[in-house]
């Protein structure tokens, strides 16, 4: 039940924490991973070019370590990710449009078995 809770908190963190500017973008705000269960940090940085239909750019996340017990061994599990994504706007309306994703990932997830 805290899922969808937290889910919506982060959605909103990030919709408040952006910056804009006539050809880049700055934003942070929190994430949530499934499989770490656990909060962490986002932050991209968009170029956006001149005709407003294209952006580019690198995005970042941090989330933080994770403990768990499992017998008598302690697992410290932690995960970050590096995106690079380009997208394409369509605009339906004014106010309405939607944009596929093109984008590579990086991911690194360490385990450690204490």
């Amino acid at each position: 039940m805290k899922t969808p809770i937290l889910i919506t908190a982060i959605l909103c963190l990030q919709c408040c924490m952006q910056v804009q500017a006539q050809s880049y973008s700055l934003a942070a705000g929190a994430a949530y991973g499934d499989d770490i269960e656990n909060v962490g940090f986002h932050t991209r940085a968009y170029y956006n070019f001149p005709n407003g239909r294209i952006c580019l750019g690198p995005e970042f996340t941090l989330f933080g370590n994770r403990e768990e017990n499992e017998g008598n061994a302690r697992i410290e599990t932690s995960l970050w990710e590096l995106n690079f994504n380009a997208h394409f706007i369509f605009e339906l309306s004014h106010k309405v449009g939607f944009y596929p994703v093109l984008g590579i990932n990086f991911s690194r997830e360490n385990e450690e078995f204490c």
